[in-house]
């Protein structure tokens, strides 16, 4: 470190949450090549946080994220389910709808092991034949789950994002059926449905703009999808920071006379920071969006104090 010239130096001390990075990133590999309980990752990382917080000793402290890393892997821990049987399942999201057959995203709640009614937090996908399902349904069926397991690519990969298992349903498996009140997200992502409904788009280019906007992706087929891959352009079908920077620009904009008032700048930042992070919720809180609106978040508010904001330390923080 000695070596690099002065003006380096003093630019890295700039963005402390750089050297943060590496030791995330590495804990995070190693934790899923280790696979540790979460009491052992827990405890890891308290030691580790003890350490820092009596020596505050950089390497000590680069330690502690190092454990963090492993901890964050270790909360990824995926519920076992049994192959086949009654299961209560609430549906979080649609992921598609194609002739005839919905994907979605959701949660099993209870399962039953033999005569015993066991409670779950596992998160599953769902494929779903000649059966209409929406956010929030509850469905109390006989399912059966298909396990991701680690020698299929596609499986580490579902088991990475924290899905225990695929569930395969037909209406013959169905035993309820429940249709429950969608909430306040769910009501906006209906409300803002609706608006783009109006506007009598083709329906390829209405898959588009729904999945754009605000995220919901259950409209594009597989060959559209394909399109974007084989063109280079799958990543504008992801709400993602370009999203999130565009409306952090367009609310400052709008909300600009509130900076006339007593304490206008927290004011407009405090509801810049809200509606980037309702929106986020909309768009469904997926990590590229979570990340966007963290960088922004601290972006905008730093402008509360007319402070200099690093892009490369706010990207890094999140």
């Amino acid at each position: 470190m000695k070596r690099l010239p002065k003006n380096i130096l003093r630019n890295l001390g700039n963005v402390p949450m750089l050297y943060a990075l590496p030791p995330l990133i590495v804990g995070i590999v190693v934790g899923e090549r280790l696979a540790m309980p979460v009491w052992c990752g827990a405890l890891f990382l308290l030691l580790s946080l003890f350490i820092a917080a009596h020596s505050l000793r950089q390497r000590y402290i680069l330690l502690a994220i190092f454990a963090a890393g492993i901890f964050s892997i270790s909360l990824r821990s995926t519920p076992a389910l049994p192959e086949q049987g009654e299961m209560e399942i609430e549906v979080s999201r649609i992921v598609s709808r194609t002739d005839g057959r919905t994907v979605a995203d959701g949660r099993v709640v209870a399962f039953m092991a033999g005569e015993r009614l066991c409670r779950s937090h596992a998160e599953v996908r769902l494929s779903v034949e000649g059966l209409s399902i929406e956010q929030g349904d509850r469905l109390l069926s006989i399912a059966t789950t298909r396990a991701f397991s680690d020698s299929d690519p596609y499986h580490r990969y579902m088991r990475a994002q924290g899905y225990a298992a695929q569930l395969y349903l037909t209406p013959d498996d169905i035993l309820r059926h429940t249709h429950s009140e969608p909430g306040l997200i769910a009501t906006l992502q209906k409300g803002a449905l609706q608006r783009i409904q109006r506007l009598n788009l083709p329906p390829e280019k209405e898959a588009i703009v729904r999945t754009i906007a605000i995220g919901e992706r259950s409209a594009i087929t597989s060959s559209l999808r394909e399109a974007y891959t084989q063109s280079g352009g799958a990543h504008l079908l992801a709400v993602s920071g370009l999203h999130i920077g565009f409306l952090c620009l367009l609310l400052n904009m709008l909300l600009l006379p509130v900076t006339l008032l007593r304490e206008g700048v927290l004011l407009r930042s405090g509801m810049v920071v809200a509606l980037i992070w309702l929106y986020a919720a909309v768009a469904n809180l997926s990590p590229s969006v979570v990340r966007a609106a963290t960088m922004f978040s601290i972006i905008q508010l730093a402008t509360i104090g007319y402070s200099s904001v690093r892009g490369l330390n706010s990207l890094s923080l999140a």
